[in-house]
């Protein structure tokens, strides 16, 4: 039995008048046409001629095209035992096309035909079986259907059998198989045959690969009326892949692939009215036609779609809205919806936070394919986040993101090899990595391939190509790559020395909410340096940079409260920064601890506990801490003295460029403490320091110019010294300045000058500067 009528048919008078209208034609030409003696038949009661004749209508043959008259003749061919009927029903049924889409009537009309050995009706079921389109989705069966009807001899039989052994869903893939079958179809003109064939020929998958091969396929594909001959073949004019690129005549093909019922076609004349390619751009339309194929069942128009009010994009913006149409995209299998709706879930973004499901998500998407749900899940695998922490196997997924072209995960793969976790340390392993993630456009990798570059991790040290690669990924949108070309620009590294350069992206990348770019740029501030000195706004990006969590913000910001630099003195507050600095990891932040616990600045002096401090970040590899441990090793205080240590200590701090380091070795030369005493190269020490800019050094060798100790005597040049120094910070380079003004030694004497300077040095913390101060009083 055909499955019962839903809706009116034809009827005795609508097959009449319909009849009337027929023979009217055929009296014009004065000869029967197929169409009318199809129609006789039918009033007559033939299934068979019915279900011709509603084909005629539905492809325009000999009669005006209307697919809702094919669909009415079907429905009598049907219910009067026609399996062709039923199969030609069912697929309109599921196309929605004559009428109303309903893929249960669908599934239930094309079983009436398969089971009446229709392999027209068999082949469309497999179709749905295999989408999960109004039925259960069960791949194995729907291949069964497909090989069962090609044995028939079905044409479309044996192309949708080589749609599944392309795809291996359902089967095992066989490309080869694949193409043979296409192949065989194609020369009997079957269009979706010739684009299946051509998709094969342009990945080289089971036959040569050939571009200009596959062009012609899709071009006779698409003549043939195979909207996926032409949205693939506007797919070649889009990318030049074979063609010359040609953006209009692209667009043109998706319209046709639309038109002719391609969902792909569709989707792609969406993206390209979305981004303006080959037409102008139209954000409304985009969303009307992505509306239309995500309710068509692609997965791929619900997934655009949901970008859409993801971002606002043509329609007001919906985070809800988008996940639910992710949720569509992902169920409907694309791996890309599944990614997105996993973020979602991630973020609470439309959805209620749930971590759990998000992990779930991407582990299917992964699954399906999606090189960034691999990448996402092996994030969450490395940092153990909702799952057991497990390296190696976040080294595999990475692996597998890598492998499918995703730059994010080659680089985080390149992190994990150079770090050993998953798998053994391997530095120009590593370096391979960041150089594929780099090729694949992640801007992470170009900035990670830069770093090793610039330091010769696992690759020869290359400063020049370093600053390259750090500038493309910083074009790229990377923070960090920004960050650290500014670093390159401000120390004169691979390229000139450039404070306004480097000034200009500190604040691209400090504008990026990069913490360290935001504490560096303070610095440039606070030193005025490719920029007017201004510490107020100093201050500010040191705030930012402390905000969000960057240590060195917040170490800088302690200095300048330490000091009262552009802001009050405040040793509390300057003592709680530096412990928040040092909790982020900071070593400025830890060895300005040791410095405020070995003075006795603001908190109960403790040498011993600023020793273990300086130790701690010394062998860290700070040298300031190796300093700071070299002062108190040199005093003996909270350690054991031990003048040749100390020596020792400064001494690798100085030749490691610590400025520092330098003057604390320049201490211990002037003085002859575990050293051999020697004032001309302690001058030489405290000059090297100073050069560096650091103020105590030039205090120092100011001190044995005015006295000719070490260096020719040459009190203006002292005063110059003592200048430089204070205004570098140096309480006792200002204490000194106010002596020569005092007396007039080098300069003028000026005791309003000399009071002037003793104040500031006595505000600074200065002693002698207080008293000094006191006695003028």
């Amino acid at each position: 039995m055909a499955p019962a009528m839903r809706s009116g048919g034809l009827g005795a008078d609508g097959a009449r008048v319909l009849l009337g209208l027929i023979c009217a034609a055929c009296a014009s030409s004065g000869r029967a046409t197929p169409s009318a003696r199809y129609a006789s038949a039918c009033d007559d009661g033939s299934a068979r001629d019915c279900a011709a004749l509603g084909e005629l209508f539905e492809k325009g043959e000999g009669v005006p095209r209307d697919v809702r008259r094919a669909a009415e003749l079907y429905q009598r061919a049907c219910e009067n035992g026609s399996e062709r009927g039923c199969a030609r029903l069912g697929e309109l049924y599921a196309r929605g096309a004559g009428v109303s889409r309903d893929l249960a009537r669908a599934v239930e009309l094309l079983q009436a035909a398969c089971n009446g050995r229709s392999a027209r009706g068999c082949v469309g079921l497999g179709e749905l079986t295999r989408r999960g389109a109004g039925v259960a989705k069960d791949p194995a069966r729907a291949v069964a259907l497909f090989e069962n009807a090609c044995n028939e001899g079905y044409t479309r039989g044996c192309v949708s059998l080589a749609d599944v052994l392309s795809s291996g869903e359902g089967a095992p893939k066989d490309a080869r198989r694949a193409a043979a079958l296409y192949q065989r179809a194609c020369e009997k003109d079957n269009a979706r045959a010739c684009a299946g064939l051509g998709d094969l020929v342009r990945t080289g998958e089971g036959v040569a690969k050939d571009p200009a091969r596959a062009v012609a396929l899709y071009r006779r594909g698409c003549d043939g009326g195979s909207g996926r001959g032409c949205a693939r073949l506007g797919d070649r004019y889009a990318r030049g892949d074979g063609v010359a690129k040609d953006p209009a005549r692209a667009f043109a093909l998706y319209q046709r692939a639309c038109d002719e019922g391609s969902q792909r076609g569709c989707t792609r004349l969406a993206r390209a009215y979305a981004r303006g390619e080959g037409v102008r751009r139209d954000l409304r339309r985009a969303v009307e036609l992505r509306g239309r194929a995500c309710d068509a069942g692609s997965a791929a128009a619900c997934r655009d779609l949901a970008d859409g009010y993801a971002e606002g994009q043509g329609v007001g913006k919906d985070l809800a809205r988008a996940a639910d149409l992710y949720q569509r995209a992902c169920s409907a299998g694309s791996a890309g919806g599944c990614t997105r709706l996993a973020d979602a879930y991630a973020g609470g973004k439309g959805v209620v936070l749930d971590a759990v499901r998000a992990l779930q998500l991407y582990e299917r998407a992964c699954d399906r394919g999606s090189s960034a749900g691999c990448a996402r899940l092996g994030d969450r695998v490395a940092r153990g986040e909702g799952v057991a922490k497990d390296p190696a196997r976040a080294v595999e997924l990475y692996q597998r993101a890598c492998d499918g072209g995703n730059g994010g995960g080659c680089s985080r793969l390149g992190g994990m090899v150079a770090r050993g976790e998953g798998v053994a340390p391997n530095a120009s392993g590593a370096v391979a990595f960041y150089q594929r993630a780099c090729d694949q456009g992640s801007a992470r990798g170009c900035a990670e391939l830069a770093e090793s570059l610039a330091q010769g991790h696992g690759v020869a040290q290359d400063p020049a190509r370093a600053v390259g690669l750090y500038q493309r990924a910083c074009d790229g949108g990377s923070e960090r790559g920004c960050d650290a070309l500014a670093d390159l620009y401000a120390r004169g590294e691979g390229v000139p020395k450039d404070s306004a350069r480097a000034l200009g992206l500190y604040q691209r990348a400090c504008d990026g909410a990069k913490a360290s770019a935001c504490a560096a740029l303070g610095d440039l501030y606070a030193r005025g340096e490719g920029v007017p000195r201004d510490p107020p706004r100093a201050q500010a990006l040191y705030e930012k940079a402390c905000g969000q969590g960057g240590g060195a913000g917040c170490a800088s910001l302690a200095e300048l409260s330490r000091r009262g630099d552009g802001v009050p003195r405040d040793l509390a507050r300057a003592w709680t920064l530096h412990q928040r600095a040092c909790n982020a990891g900071s070593e400025r932040g830890c060895t300005g601890l040791a410095d405020m616990l070995a003075s006795g600045e603001g908190v109960a002096k403790d040498p011993k506990r600023a020793a273990e401090l300086y130790q701690r970040a010394c062998e860290a590899g700070s040298w300031r801490g190796c300093v700071g441990l070299a002062e108190l090793v040199a005093a003996g205080e909270g350690v054991a003295k031990d003048p040749r240590r100390a020596v020792d200590l400064s001494e690798r701090a100085c030749n490691a460029g610590n400025d520092r380091g330098c003057t604390v070795l320049g201490d211990r030369v002037a003085a002859g403490e575990g050293v051999a005493r020697d004032a001309r190269r302690a001058a030489s020490l405290y000059q090297r320091a100073c050069d560096n800019g650091n103020a105590r050094g030039c205090t120092r060798l100011g001190e044995m110019t005015l006295l000719g100790s070490g260096v020719k005597r040459d009190r203006r040049r002292a005063v110059q010294l003592f200048q430089r120094a204070c205004d570098d910070g140096s309480e006792r380079g200002c204490s000194r300045l106010a002596d020569a003004y005092l007396q007039g030694n080098g300069v003028p004497r000026d005791p309003k000058r000399a009071k002037e300077l003793y104040r500031r040095a006595c505000d600074g913390g200065s002693r002698r500067g207080c008293k000094r101060l006191k006695r003028m009083r």
